[in-house]
């Protein structure tokens, strides 16, 4: 049944995620999110439109889940963390407010205390363009 659940971030991949987003909350905050890990991420970068509040929520739910192992390559969470750089600076840039900017630094900073895979490389990248 969470693999069947986990298959709705895939099959939500280049769609407005404003119409999806109670779906796609409801998947993060589910016992599927783990079979969800690798789609969720996928389908996020490659939505059309604002992503900063359902980025916020996955990183964070991410973190909570993955935690160090974000940074274990012998683990499949180092391939979600892979992502998590680029859509925090994507969604840090969307953010509507200074204290949500704040909140997606500080998931910045966690990360990178955690050695998670891609997220200084992200924000070096976000430097040069």
């Amino acid at each position: 049944m969470r693999g069947a659940a986990a298959t709705v971030a895939a099959a939500l991949r280049g769609r407005r995620p404003g119409p999806c987003r109670r779906t796609l909350v409801a998947l993060m905050d589910s016992l599927a999110f783990g079979d969800a890990l690798s789609q969720l991420p996928i389908t996020l970068e490659h939505a059309p439109d604002r992503v900063d509040e359902l980025v916020l929520t996955w990183v964070r739910r991410f973190v909570a889940v993955s935690g160090a192992a974000s940074a274990d390559f012998a683990r499949g969470a180092a391939a979600g963390a892979r992502h998590i750089g680029r859509l925090l600076v994507r969604a840090y840039v969307q953010a509507s407010s200074p204290a949500r900017r704040s909140d997606f630094l500080d998931l910045l900073d966690q990360l990178l205390l955690l050695g998670s895979y891609g997220v200084a490389e992200a924000i070096n990248d976000s430097d040069r363009n």
